[in-house]
């Protein structure tokens, strides 16, 4: 999967920006690096990723031998933010987490 994307400056002029390659084992190396700085023990930790049905997604999964639920639709995502956002146990257990 590659991401391009272009930068606008303070003079709104586009500045061309190379593409970035994001191929599962950069986002394997991306995930596990947010890990570390957090001091949690990725291979500990993770089991399963609940995320779009993607190729990438699928070999993410698969390098790493871990179950992948796949959603079928940014409503998930949308119903996720709004379960956090209302202040459930879900959100306490997250802020939580975020305090390690």
């Amino acid at each position: 999967m590659i991401s391009i994307y272009t930068v606008t400056t303070e003079e709104s002029d586009l500045v061309e920006v190379e593409a970035e390659e994001f191929d599962a084992q950069i986002h394997i190396q991306k995930f596990r690096d947010v890990f570390e700085i957090n001091r949690i023990n990725y291979d500990n930790w993770v089991i399963c990723q609940i995320v779009h049905y993607t190729t990438v997604n699928r070999r993410i999964a698969n390098n790493l031998s871990i179950s992948h639920i796949q959603f079928l639709s940014h409503n998930f995502d949308l119903e996720v933010e709004r379960t956090v956002e209302n202040g459930s146990e879900l959100s306490f257990i997250i802020n939580s987490v975020k305090k390690l």
